[in-house]
């Protein structure tokens, strides 16, 4: 049985970009809205101040607690209590490697859930053990019908929480990695071990952070080109901004995306702000 993750509304202040991507409903985790609201928190004490123009944004914003609304039927930002808390909590420099996998884990146990929760699942009726009635929730599809394929390194985190949660799943290997010697930072690509048959099968790409969106790009081309559907892939992550989101929506529209949090821009070095450093380096401990 897969628990879905409560969630919860918060009254800030509220600011418009249109771009591209839908909150969980606060009754129930499961019921979808066309609007999304994501609150952008930099720490446990405060949230983010954003300033300046990107994408629609015709003014500047200055607020506490400020929301992003966006448009999107396939993208989904998790609203759960928690989250706040465990974004906080990583974002900090003093975070311990131990705490900051622990919290990190969390998140991606969350996010892990909310993607099986969007899946088919068979409804029958069955007997409690006291005599009453109620609804036996099952996927459609077997473990064995998916696939989790990582971007390596830092993308390899998210699997343990995977095999917890759908034990079984078929995982495949991209790397792709950052040519920092170009002035865009632009994303090369190295090597994928994708499993067989997995054009028949749904994909799950996994990697924490989307910050322009060339690395995942990259992947989904490699998953079409053996034959993988647009709609059979879900991008799992922890951390966007809304240049990758863009890229992401714009060239394939018919994926989904499932994310924590949106973070407003990002820095001359094509890194999240305000983002958390480099989450592989943090997360395994090598900077």
């Amino acid at each position: 049985m897969w628990l879905l993750p409560s969630c919860r509304r918060v009254s800030q202040k509220l600011f418009t970009c249109r771009l591209g991507v839908r909150a969980l409903k606060p009754e129930r985790a499961r019921a979808r809205k066309s609007l999304t609201t994501a609150l952008v928190f930099t720490g446990a004490m405060g949230y983010l101040t954003m300033r300046g123009e990107f994408m629609g944004f015709s003014k500047k914003v200055e607020c506490q607690g400020t929301k992003i609304e966006f448009e999107n039927p396939n993208v989904t930002i998790l609203e759960h209590s928690l989250v706040p808390f465990l974004l906080s909590q990583i974002r900090d420099p003093e975070c311990s490697t131990s705490d900051y996998r622990r919290f990190s884990d969390r998140i991606m146990h969350l996010l892990i859930e909310e993607a099986i929760a969007a899946e088919p699942m068979n409804v029958t009726i069955k007997k409690t053990l006291a005599g009453g009635d109620f609804e036996c929730y099952r996927l459609t599809k077997t473990p064995n019908d998916f696939c989790a394929v990582t971007i390596i390194r830092a993308g390899d985190s998210m699997l343990p929480k995977m095999f917890e949660l759908m034990p079984g799943i078929k995982v495949g290997k991209v790397l792709v990695q950052r040519d920092e010697s170009t002035e865009d930072k632009r994303s090369v690509f190295y090597y994928s071990k994708l499993p067989k048959e997995i054009a028949k099968k749904k994909v799950f790409i996994l990697d924490p952070m989307l910050a322009t969106g060339g690395s995942c790009s990259l992947v989904i081309n490699r998953l079409k080109e053996e034959g993988v559907k647009e709609e059979n892939i879900t991008f799992i992550n922890l951390i966007s901004c809304p240049e990758g989101l863009s890229c992401l929506t714009s060239a394939f529209p018919d994926i989904k995306i499932i994310t924590a949090v949106v973070d407003p821009n990002m820095n001359e070095e094509r890194y999240i702000e305000p983002g958390l450093g480099d989450y592989g380096d943090r997360y395994f401990n090598s900077d």
